[in-house]
């Protein structure tokens, strides 16, 4: 937990530069929140379907996919002070619980249409061991 705030005010001094600094500079973090939303609108051509954003942070990504016309997008974060810096509105429900670890979730299976998850997959934040569980609430034939 003191990792991820550690690394949570790092990330939010960085992107906040985008909005103070004279020039059109974007954080590497906003740059890739980007690009993965172009990614998943090409795959990805209901907007209305539902999508479940894992490690929702700060809520980049979801704006992102606001952005790309995606309506229906629910987040899942269990750091509280990533939460905080999330805007009001871009996730529609938020799951405030952990994933991995032999940690079930609260998520019904089968919930969603698309599950995207931007930079959490990885040593410290969600290992390898998560993926059967975030593979269960992915709609069966549908995008993970």
């Amino acid at each position: 937990m003191k990792n991820a705030v550690k690394w949570q005010q790092q990330h939010m001094k960085g992107c906040s530069l985008e909005f103070k600094h004279p020039y059109p500079y974007m954080s590497p973090y906003t740059v890739g929140c980007r690009a993965f939303a172009n990614i998943i609108s090409t795959f990805v051509v209901d907007k209305k379907c539902q999508i479940l954003d894992i490690a929702a942070g700060s809520g980049l990504l979801g704006i992102e996919m606001k952005k790309h016309g995606f309506e229906n997008i629910d987040g899942l974060e269990p750091v509280e002070d990533m939460i905080k810096m999330q805007p009001y509105g871009i996730y529609d429900k938020l799951y405030r619980e952990f994933i991995g670890n032999n940690n079930p979730s609260s998520i019904p299976t089968g919930s969603y249409d698309c599950v995207v998850v931007g930079a959490g997959i990885c040593s410290g934040h969600i290992e390898a061991d998560a993926l059967p569980e975030i593979f269960r609430v992915v709609k069966p034939g549908k995008h993970m």
